[in-house]
């Protein structure tokens, strides 16, 4: 073969014969090592092949031994239907349906607990709502169900009979009864075939109401006959009812023994009165009331009416939690409100007036005073976004010796104020307070939050050199060792929450943590937690 100069030489001459023959060879040569080489790689992607086969095989067995051991293969069919009745209950009404698709034993649980069909979701405007009610009427066999009816304005007549004609041949199994309607007119025809239907409802306890629009926008009335429907002869457990609305039908009864009274009204253009006179005629309606909470929007496009005479009261001799949401102006109900037995009060206004809420403070003292027993009853205090006087949050803590729990949210309360609570000082108010939740306090420094719970916690010292700050006297020797002997009365604080207090630096956090349990997020079902 010619050297590299002799190849460099070809390109400026013509080859000769002799290299020409030469080249020839070296082509030959080389081509048949591709053709080789060629062959040798075919060979190789054969084995590649084969060998991901083999892999892919394998991968496929180990997939399905996984499957054989995993835990959704081992868990008990009882286990998988709860599992199931808690994704009908989150609100996927076709999750029998779907997990039905998904293996045998997921598909054998869903026809061995008839519990798992117990929802019965009646979509009036759909055409397929009849087919799909029998349907699921027959999969949930005899269980107890939970009966949801929906319907728009679109909705005839003719076909929320055909529904409830189905559902009514099953009103003995019936556990909970929702309407969600966007009229009264379609409620008031679901009611009033209840009301005439020969079936009785021995195990139904919760009636729930949602409507958007009010009835006179149609020329109709707001008469509602619950009483009638479900009286305590043909539904004896009926306990609970829920009625969120655009406005409060004026025209509604109600049976007696409702225990658990949620009103939720929305905004809404609908010319309706709501004044505090019907309200009190309401809530006096329920004489066996247990928990009452009454919301309303923050603007009311209709008036909302005040009731001037202090004499109208709504006695409610069982209630145990009332809680009031709304306008700063709904608050004025608690001055007509007896309640004896009341253990939680919760007060949540839409506004952020700070003291300008003077209308607060008197309607909560009438109400302190009108429910004799309540400064032995009442455990738990919540003033949300409302704002008190130092002069009736006072009145309150002097008040309430057996209050447990405070939660003050978005509150202008004081240092000073705060400090009425210390072990140390001479008055040894709300002596059973254990629980304190803070957030928004925009006028609360650390250290009088600090020194609070080290006063009460007994074998904490208290931090002397910022007390001067706070403006609290110091008593005399004598006063201090009565107070002694008053603060070993007082319990301790066991569990403090505070959240977006600006004054509360992370030293005052670690000192906290070292006296009490200390919070600085919700806890697990935390009113705040829904927004």
């Amino acid at each position: 073969m010619a050297s590299a100069s002799g190849h460099l030489s070809v390109f400026r001459r013509e080859p000769t014969l002799e290299e020409i023959e030469e080249a020839k060879k070296d082509i030959t040569s080389h081509e048949a090592s591709v053709v080789s080489i060629q062959q040798q790689v075919a060979e190789l992607k054969i084995q590649i092949s084969h060998l991901l086969n083999q892999q892919h095989r394998h991968l496929r067995w180990i997939s399905y031994h996984k499957g054989v051991a995993t835990l959704a293969r081992r868990i008990p069919p009882e286990v998988l239907a709860k599992i199931f009745e808690h994704c009908v209950s989150y609100g996927w009404t076709r999750a029998p349906v779907t997990v039905s698709h998904v293996c045998s034993q997921w598909r054998e649980a869903t026809k061995i607990y008839p519990r798992i069909w117990s929802t019965i979701y009646v979509d009036v405007d759909s055409a397929e709502a009849i087919g799909r009610t029998r349907f699921w009427l027959s999969r949930a066999a005899k269980a107890p169900l939970n009966i949801v009816l929906l319907a728009t304005w679109r909705a005839t007549n003719s076909r929320i009979m055909d529904a409830m004609d189905i559902l009514l041949r099953h009103a003995d199994q019936w556990k909970t009864f929702t309407l969600d309607m966007t009229t009264l007119h379609h409620i008031q025809t679901v009611t009033s075939l209840c009301s005439h239907a020969s079936s009785s409802f021995p195990l139904l306890g919760d009636i729930c109401f949602k409507t958007e629009v009010h009835s006179d926008e149609q020329g109709g009335t707001d008469s509602i006959d619950l009483h009638s429907a479900f009286d305590p002869q043909r539904a004896p457990n009926v306990i609970v009812f829920t009625l969120d609305a655009s406005v409060l039908p004026m025209n509604m009864t109600y049976p007696q023994n409702i225990r658990f009274l949620d009103l939720s009204i929305k905004e809404s253009t609908a010319q309706h009165t709501l004044s505090a006179i019907s309200l009190i005629t309401l809530l006096r309606s329920f004489p066996a009331l247990v928990q009452l909470s009454l919301s309303m929007p923050l603007r009311y496009e209709s008036p909302y009416m005040y009731e001037e005479d202090l004499d109208q009261i709504a006695s409610l001799e069982y209630l145990d939690s009332l809680t009031l949401y709304g306008p700063t102006n709904l608050n004025h109900l608690l001055a007509h409100i007896r309640a004896p037995s009341l253990r939680e009060l919760h007060l949540r206004s839409l506004e952020d007036k700070g003291f300008r809420q003077e209308p607060v403070g008197p309607s909560l003292v009438a109400f302190i005073r009108n429910s004799e027993n309540l400064p032995r009853t009442l455990e738990c205090l919540e003033l949300h976004d409302i704002d008190l006087s130092p002069s009736f949050f006072e009145y309150c803590f002097k008040t309430l010796r057996n209050l447990r729990e405070l939660r003050l949210h978005e509150s202008s309360i004081s240092d000073r104020t705060l400090a009425s609570l210390n072990g140390d000082s001479l008055g040894g108010l709300c002596p059973s307070l254990s629980i304190l939740d803070l957030r928004w306090c925009g006028y609360l420094s650390g250290r009088a939050i600090v020194n609070l719970v080290r006063s009460r916690n007994h074998n904490d010292p208290i931090d002397a050199s910022s007390s001067t700050s706070f403006d609290v006297d110091i008593p005399t020797t004598a006063a201090r060792e009565a107070t002694l002997l008053e603060q070993r009365q007082l319990n301790p604080i066991t569990q403090i929450t505070i959240i977006n207090c600006c004054f509360v630096r992370d030293q005052d956090i670690f000192d906290l943590a070292s006296s009490t349990r200390c919070r600085v997020i919700p806890r697990e079902g935390d009113y705040c937690g829904k927004f």
